[in-house]
């Protein structure tokens, strides 16, 4: 019988296992690339797995509860609370109290990591700055500075290796010719040659390949060139940003997955890393607090966020002019501005809400934007989301008639961006000031296209010259009796009064490169509402369907999900106790609340908390109260409706065992549900038979310290295997797959060689 067991095994392992491995991992793969939201109207090319979780904070913005120290209001520098905060344990808070802080300095978390920055709410702590913190030199001095202790830069920035192989669209092992010096946990970035550049150096002449261009040659692609004093970004626009996972030999496993389907051996990519581990701010937070930078103090800015990782500024109302913008993201990444207001403008055109420059993974939702003049903005960066925020009053002292952009492109190398559900009276471009973008995607967004009485650039959306395989789906676009032309794509001239101007290099009447019909030929439109045709139009001509490479096929049917990277309407999806409408914009929504556009858009969360939120005395701006505003009756918050990064959505046990619905191990198996449960029938049944038994469980555990160590304990290979499902589905689901399979086939032979061992011992003899 010892025999047959060894004989059996191995032809388990050489046959039957590798058999079921390869067909159950092909099975969940499959199951994995059906679960993106955008399936079957998105070419995968042309979109990333924006639900996946690698954008924002990884696990979700933590709840923190234990308090390192707290800090009563004073009037001096900001040494007390810099003090505090690098002495902080990491997973601790510092506390300010109630009042208000008058700082002639700024607060800094050099080299910290996992320190949250609490105030007592919003209208509770205020934060009066008259001087600020350079940020390792940053354009304008930060009332706060999130930074690493690393003083890596790009142009300073010494390579790891070349990137020889794994360059696929999803790939997460790469490999590089040399791995020595980098270490788990560390954050590389990725980057290649622009096109047309042939040498190591990245020597030559920048030229079009006729499909995705990185460019930013002055007149050529763009009106002003790159980066200034900046030679690697202006010769290497297109870049990647990613953890660390594991290295073996040469290969190295990262998170988030390759973005981009363009990388390849011919533009020499490489890769270097901003700093060791210890050397990148990582979980650090801000939140529930005001600050006030509005002395203007050296071209002041709110929040600077340098070489770091996984960091958030959360339910915090900034004001003030903004020197370069109210949250800079420099050479970062998976950071999170959520349910913030932001009030103030410096007038100019540089005058930013969130602006990520060198920003990746980056998650900017449900913020207010009043005032400001560029609300969201991207310079450098890929895999972003910017969702559901609201914009008003985007005026340029220096350009008064101009119609202020929501949303702008605006530097080269930007890529698989999501722009979601946003809505203002402003408008969405891309521009060439600093070069070409690609494959963007603009979903359920309401844009009215002119704000107040402007006439200057005032199309909805400006799609300027080397702006290439955009998809625009599901957007409710134009301003009732104002905009008379459907589109204009070049080479006609560009018109203020039309929906779509397409390819331009002139959009807006300054002088720019040359037009490119390319942006036309690529651009895919599906299931927009326009106020100038007054339709919503599915249009198979507006489909890219025959273009090579990056085609997009004709969706079969006019049905669009709610959302791209939102399972179900989120919890926060309210204002005080009260649902609002989800989806709230697109040409499935009926009857809506926001006037003049035929009742295909009701207004969003933060426009309605904008609208009912109190004037702040005599000030221009207003009080803000995340906490009342977005907060949905018991009633009306489905199971599993957390979006985002939100909360625990049912997930009682997981809840109850690590203390907090936003505890990092909660928001993996939320995620796991989502993504793969929630998807399928079998899933939604197992996910209803699991919130009906498991709160009594969850209750006996909350109660017991006992049982919350013996469930995390239990808990543990289940968190540890649906993570690595959600990096990694085919490596997990196959080693379920054999585990599960092997188990009672095991169970078998062991049995059997039991029977026999009783046998023998009672005489028998085998049959």
């Amino acid at each position: 019988m010892p025999l047959v067991r060894m004989v059996v095994l191995m032809w388990w392992r050489r046959t039957i296992g590798p058999i079921c491995f390869s067909v159950l991992s092909s099975l969940f793969g499959v199951v994995a690339a059906e679960a993106d939201l955008w399936s079957g109207i998105i070419d995968t090319t042309r979109a990333i797995s924006w639900e996946g979780g690698y954008v924002g904070i990884p696990g979700g913005i933590p709840s923190r509860t234990t308090i390192c120290s707290t800090i009563a209001p004073y009037t001096g520098t900001a040494a007390t609370i810099n003090d505090a905060v690098a002495a902080c344990p990491a997973g601790q808070v510092v506390k300010l109290d109630a009042g208000t802080f008058n700082l002639s300095t700024g607060i800094t978390f050099n080299g910290v990591s996992n320190v949250t920055l609490r105030g007592a709410g919003t209208m509770a702590t205020k934060l009066i700055f008259s001087g600020g913190d350079e940020c390792f030199g940053s354009p304008s001095a930060k009332a706060v500075c999130i930074r690493g202790s690393s003083p890596v830069f790009a142009q300073q920035a010494s390579d790891i290796g070349d990137w020889t192989g794994g360059y696929a669209k999803g790939t997460t092992v790469i490999t590089l010719s040399s791995v020595a010096g980098l270490g788990v946990g560390e954050i590389i970035v990725l980057d290649q040659c622009n096109d047309g550049l042939v040498t190591a150096s990245c020597a030559g002449t920048e030229s079009d390949p006729g499909d995705i261009f990185n460019c930013q040659v002055i007149i050529v692609c763009s009106i002003e060139g790159g980066v200034t004093g900046d030679s690697r970004w202006n010769v290497r626009m297109q870049e990647h940003m990613a953890e660390v996972i594991a290295i073996n030999g040469n290969n190295v496993t990262i998170s988030p997955p390759i973005y981009m389907p363009n990388w390849r051996v011919a533009q020499h990519p490489k890769a270097w890393k901003i700093g060791t581990v210890a050397g990148t701010a990582k979980g650090n937070g801000v939140e529930d607090m005001t600050l006030d930078y509005t002395a203007n103090f050296a071209g002041s800015a709110g929040v600077g966020i340098v070489n770091a990782w996984g960091n958030w500024v959360y339910r915090t109302r900034l004001l003030g002019p903004a020197g370069r913008a109210h949250i800079w993201v420099f050479q970062s990444g998976r950071i999170e501005i959520r349910e913030n207001y932001f009030y103030g403008s410096g007038g100019t055109s540089k005058s930013y809400g969130v602006d990520p420059f060198q920003g990746h993974s980056i998650l900017v939702i449900n913020n207010i934007f009043h005032h400001v003049v560029s609300p969201l903005i991207i310079d450098m960066g890929s895999g972003n989301i910017e969702a559901y925020n609201y914009a008003f009053d985007m005026v340029r002292n220096d350009f008064p008639d101009l119609t202020g952009a929501i949303m702008n492109i605006h530097t080269g190398g930007v890529g698989m961006v999501l722009l979601e559900g946003n809505q203002t009276d402003g408008r969405f471009t891309a521009d060439t000031f600093h070069g070409s973008s690609n494959m963007v995607t603009a979903f359920r967004n309401q844009l009215r296209g002119r704000e107040g009485a402007s006439t200057t650039c005032t199309q909805p959306i400006t799609l300027w010259s080397f702006h290439r395989y955009y998809n625009v789906i599901g957007n409710v676009l134009g301003h009732d009796g104002y905009h008379t032309t459907y589109e204009v794509v070049t080479p006609t001239a560009p018109s203020n009064t039309a929906i779509y101007n397409i390819g331009h290099g002139n959009a807006c009447g300054i002088g720019g490169p040359l037009d490119d019909v390319k942006v036309g030929q690529t651009l895919f439109r599906w299931g927009n509402c326009d106020l100038q045709t007054d339709t919503c139009r599915f249009e198979s001509g507006e489909v890219p369907s025959s273009i090579s490479p990056y085609a997009n096929a004709v969706p079969a049917n006019n049905n669009l999900p709610a959302s791209f990277f939102l399972s179900s309407r989120p919890s926060w999806w309210g204002f005080r106790g009260a649902a609002i409408t989800w989806p709230a914009i697109g040409p499935d929504v009926t009857g809506g609340n926001v006037p003049n556009v035929n009742g295909r858009a009701n207004k969003i969360p933060a426009q309605v908390c904008y609208e009912n939120s109190a004037p702040d005395g005599g000030n221009p701006y207003k009080q803000f109260d995340p906490l009342d505003c977005y907060r949905v009756s018991d009633s009306s918050t489905a199971p599993g409706s957390d979006g985002g990064s939100g909360g625990g959505g049912g997930c009682f046990i997981a809840t109850a065992a690590y203390g907090s619905k936003l505890a990092g191990e909660v928001q993996v198996l939320r995620r796991f549900r989502d993504h793969y449960l929630l998807g399928h029938p079998p899933g939604r049944l197992f996910v209803l038979l699991y919130y009906h038994i498991s709160p009594p469980l969850a209750h006996a555990i909350e109660g017991s310290e006992t049982l919350r160590t013996v469930a995390r304990g239990t808990l543990w290979p289940v968190v540890w295997w649906a993570g690595l499902a959600l990096v990694s589905p085919g490596v997990a689901f196959g080693m379920g797959a054999v585990g599960f399979l092997a188990v009672p086939f095991v169970t078998f032979i062991l049995f059997r060689g039991r029977r026999c061992k009783t046998r023998r011992r009672s005489g028998d003899s085998e049959p």
